[in-house]
């Protein structure tokens, strides 16, 4: 082929936006595992949020917002269980708790969520669901693992709960999507 790959005028395979860096391996406490996972739900809210708005399919806006809100309430349980530990009264600036963490927003999976956001314009509901889904499959793992490393009763508790959700967001998005098949 003369030219090379620069000289391809073909066809070109799309898929889901590329995954970052793994942050969990790098976080050594409690308090960096939450603050990880705090920053993460932060992007996903945002993430189901703005793609919920411009959702043509009704059922998929309305389960998309509601995915935006329950990722809302795990922030708001994060940041309790942060407090709890730390013994922190008032806002807590998860992002400025961990000095290598990047300038983007990143949401679940390490994507960032710009990348996410220009991927997701124009994609009908099928797409959006399945991609929703390998988000929420990535999120029920990574609180099953944290929950390995893990000692503090506290942050089992809620670390199980957070699964549990994520779990029963997986099982409304499958549901969704086996119907609009």
């Amino acid at each position: 082929m003369a030219g090379g790959i620069n000289a391809w005028n073909g066809l070109v395979a799309e898929g889901y936006p590329e995954a970052g860096i793994p942050w969990f391996a790098a976080a050594h406490s409690v308090e960096e595992i939450m603050a990880l996972a705090w920053i993460l739900e932060d992007g996903t809210e945002k993430f189901y949020s703005r793609t919920a708005e411009f959702s043509a399919d009704s059922n998929a806006a309305s389960l998309l917002g509601e995915l935006a809100t329950a990722e809302e309430h795990h922030k708001v349980m994060i940041a309790g269980l942060y407090r709890d530990i730390t013994g922190l009264v008032g806002e807590i600036d998860f992002p400025s708790l961990l000095g290598r963490y990047p300038q983007e927003t990143i949401m679940e999976g390490g994507m960032k969520l710009g990348d996410a956001l220009a991927w997701a314009e124009g994609k009908g509901a099928r797409e959006m669901l399945e991609f929703s889904m390998a988000l929420e499959t990535g999120s029920y793992d990574r609180y099953l693992t944290m929950q390995d490393r893990i000692t503090d009763e506290r942050s089992l508790k809620i670390f199980s709960a957070l699964a549990d959700e994520e779990k029963h967001h997986l099982e409304k998005l499958t549901g969704l999507f086996e119907r609009n098949l």
